[in-house]
């Protein structure tokens, strides 16, 4: 498990087998948030460059990626309606 803080406020959970990240590697921008595990864990870190190479040859990941960058904008959605 992972916490997710924007300035210092826990503001999401991240639970096993998750991504994280994605958002920077696909605008090559700051992150927006900091992530802490809170339990021992271990990570896969794919460099921005190899990022897209994996993106090219792999369709069905940037499909999984696409959707679960949905799923959360449609959980946020709901949370501020």
């Amino acid at each position: 498990v992972a916490e997710v803080s924007i300035d210092g406020q826990v503001v999401a959970e991240i639970p096993e087998g998750e991504m994280v990240g994605e958002i920077g590697l696909l605008t090559r921008s700051p992150s927006t948030a900091t992530v802490v595990a809170k339990t021992p864990m271990s990570l896969l870190m794919v460099p921005h460059q190899r990022f897209h190479q994996v993106l090219e040859n792999t369709p069905g990941l940037a499909y999984a990626i696409a959707k679960e960058l949905a799923e959360r904008l449609r959980a946020t959605d709901a949370k501020l309606s």
